[in-house]
């Protein structure tokens, strides 16, 4: 019984468990059926359902075709816009030998994107950005944009700046010009009338004449160009590098590119500072690879010839180096044609690269003693007035017969040659005259404009594979007005001295590594005939001696082989006009011309060569008192051998070709 008691206690035990877990479980569950009905009653369910149905979209079943020309569109533009990539990794390898190819094909994509330019000169190389610049018509979207590497409020924080610089740089390597600029420019500006600094430089006795008003412009304009002359004078343009004066000439550059003479010294700068291969990485992240990409579509012709020059320097896939007083003419882009020949030019006296080889205008009257005054009639208005005259619409039975009607008329008469030579002293097929029909004559009326440098654009287009450099040195007709007031007259100015450097540098720009042709105005051809003379008498040397013996022929316009009257002044006049060294040594039967031109005889006995002079006929007038100077008589212009023009035109107008 006890068992029996036992097992119904516990089996109660079991029931009383089971009923208490299930009724506790039913209790719970009608709690969340009572909360849910509850929720119910507050939550509209029905609105949550109400745009279930626009969720769902329909999917039209493509045929199998269409899906595979969707997935080779898809290819299609994925590996369009992968392609540009893929050439700008092959341009930024510096040894790839498809790398020119990549960098003009990568030129040649004008469709993308802003984001995309922007995306992908950040990705750009330095070196890969100046091959790029050198390419013709590249977007200037692709070049790396610098905002402000500079930071700075106004025009006079950026003048603190540079006279921060300059005096930086004048405790680096001392030089007596920079002394004096500072002395006489920057007490003169409002902001530094009580600088302490001004007192330093009277210990050194440079006290000058100061200008009582210097304009913000002005400073920043004359502190560049003191820069420029302190870079000349010391050959340091490293120390102008390591001063910091990158991120200070582009804001400078910033705020005066509104004034072309700015531009074109900031150019000039660049230049001394070009030659230095080391500072590419610092050029490029200060913004001036960009500036000189710009400047490289510049129509300002100085702009532009400087821009090709330094980047000329800067591109590894050359060795050659444009240094001072060398320039690159053409080509100033890169292109796959091998040069074949070199063109030099030397201008002369009071002359330039700029200057001496323009195309002559229509201009009458006197010329000024620095120059030649500009024509009353811009050729802008002779082209407008012609293509005024032009009928667009005209019916093409009409404009075919006028051609032809052209045609037989052209065919009945010749062009004359303005400057036709009045006496030839030479047996050669001559051409100066050209059937109207000529093909040149009426692309050249066609085109309606001037040059401001034909060999630049005139011998390229007939001659393939050329190259033309420019030789742009700085002359002065007296000492009585220098730039440079404390500057060692004529220490670096004498024939001999100048040639030197010269020669050094052409040499430098791989002259003599082929065929040379030299066309020499004035006293640049007492220039030629001095490197020539130089390099002769130095023939040890493999590469002086090619640089004489690939000369071919030299083209002498009225150069003056044993000097001009027109430099031989009287003792008194001399006191009077202090003439230059330059002029000195074109005096007439002057004993350094004399001693020149003998062994430039020997010279031509032993290396023959092609000699080609062109002598002037006419006196030219100069200033407006219309004085007439005949500066190199047709005797004196005579070498005494080779072929010889006598042309009908005055001294600073026979260099300069009345047409093609």
């Amino acid at each position: 019984m006890k068992i029996l008691g036992g097992y119904r206690t516990k089996k109660n035990k079991i029931f009383f468990y089971s009923a208490s877990l299930i009724g506790g479980i039913g209790l719970f569950l009608l709690g969340i059926k009572q909360t849910a009905a509850y929720l119910n009653t507050i939550v509209d369910s029905s609105v949550l359902m109400r745009k279930r149905n626009s969720d769902y979209i329909f999917l039209e079943n493509v045929p199998y075709e269409e899906k595979e020309e969707f997935k080779l569109l898809t290819w299609w533009k994925r590996k369009k816009r992968l392609l540009p990539w893929r050439l700008l990794e092959i341009a930024n390898a510096p040894d790839n030998k498809f790398r020119m190819k990549a960098l003009h094909s990568l030129a040649a994509i004008k469709n993308l994107t802003d984001y995309q330019y922007q995306h992908m000169a950040q990705a750009i190389t330095p070196q890969t950005a100046v091959s790029l610049a050198r390419i013709r018509d590249v977007d200037q979207r692709f070049f790396f944009r610098c905002t402000a590497p500079l930071r700075y409020e106004s025009k006079q924080d950026l003048i603190v700046l540079m006279r921060d610089l300059l005096y930086k740089l004048n405790k680096l390597t001392r030089h007596p010009c920079l002394k004096y600029f500072i002395s006489n420019i920057f007490p003169t500006f409002p902001k530094f009338q009580a600088w302490t600094f001004y007192n330093d430089f009277d210990i050194y006795g440079f006290v000058g004449i100061r200008p009582s008003v210097v304009a913000e412009e002005t400073v920043l304009v004359l502190s560049i160009e003191a820069l420029l002359h302190h870079c000349i004078a010391t050959g340091n343009g490293r120390a102008v590098v390591e001063a910091g004066a990158l991120p200070l000439l582009f804001s400078c550059h910033r705020e005066l590119n509104y004034d072309s003479e700015a531009c074109i010294l900031l150019g000039r700068l660049m230049m001394e500072l070009s030659i230095y291969p080391e500072y590419l990485q610092d050029l490029y992240q200060t913004g001036w690879i960009t500036v000189l990409a710009e400047w490289m579509q510049s129509n300002n012709q100085k702009l532009s010839i400087a821009a090709a020059s330094c980047l000329a320097n800067l591109d590894d896939d050359s060795n050659l180096k444009y240094e001072r007083e060398v320039l690159l003419l053409h080509p100033p882009f890169k292109n796959n044609e091998s040069i074949k020949t070199d063109i030099v030019l030397i201008h002369g006296l009071l002359g330039g690269v700029h200057y001496t080889w323009r195309q002559r205008g229509n201009r009458k009257g006197p010329v000024s003693i620095f120059g030649i005054t500009s024509p009353g009639e811009s050729i802008e208005n002779l082209c407008a007035r012609a293509t005024s005259l032009v009928i667009d619409e005209a019916p093409s039975e009409l404009t075919d017969d006028i051609h032809k009607k052209e045609e037989e008329v052209e065919s009945g008469y010749v062009f004359v040659m303005s400057d036709i030579p009045v006496t030839e002293y030479a047996t050669c097929n001559t051409c100066c005259a050209f059937e109207g029909n000529d093909k040149c004559q009426i692309e050249q009326a066609i085109s309606c404009g001037n040059t401001n440098c034909w060999p630049k654009d005139w011998l390229p287009t007939d001659c393939k594979n050329l190259r033309v450099v420019g030789i742009n040195y700085d002359t002065r007709l007296t000492d009585w007005r220098s730039w440079c007031p404390l500057r060692d007259r004529g220490a670096t100015r004498v024939l001999a001295e100048r040639c030197r450097k010269l020669l050094q540098q052409l040499m430098a720009c791989g002259i003599g590594e082929r065929p040379v042709i030299w066309i020499a105005h004035s006293m640049g051809g007492l220039l030629v005939k001095h490197m020539l003379i130089q390099a002769w008498h130095n023939s040890r040397s493999e590469q002086m001696k090619n640089f004489y013996q690939n000369t071919k022929g030299i083209v002498f316009l009225s150069t003056p082989h044993i000097g001009s009257p027109w430099a031989t002044l009287h003792e008194a006049w001399r006191i009077l006009f202090l003439p230059s060294t330059e002029v000195d040594e074109l005096r007439y039967k002057s004993p350094i011309l004399q001693k020149l031109h003998e062994e430039f005889k020997k010279f031509i006995f032993e290396n023959p060569m092609e000699i080609i002079s062109f002598v002037e006929t006419k006196s030219m007038k100069l200033t407006t008192f219309e004085w007439e100077f005949h500066c190199v008589p047709p005797d004196l212009g005579d070498p005494g051998f080779g072929t010889i023009y006598e042309i009908p035109l005055g001294h600073m107008d026979i260099c300069k070709p009345d047409g093609k």
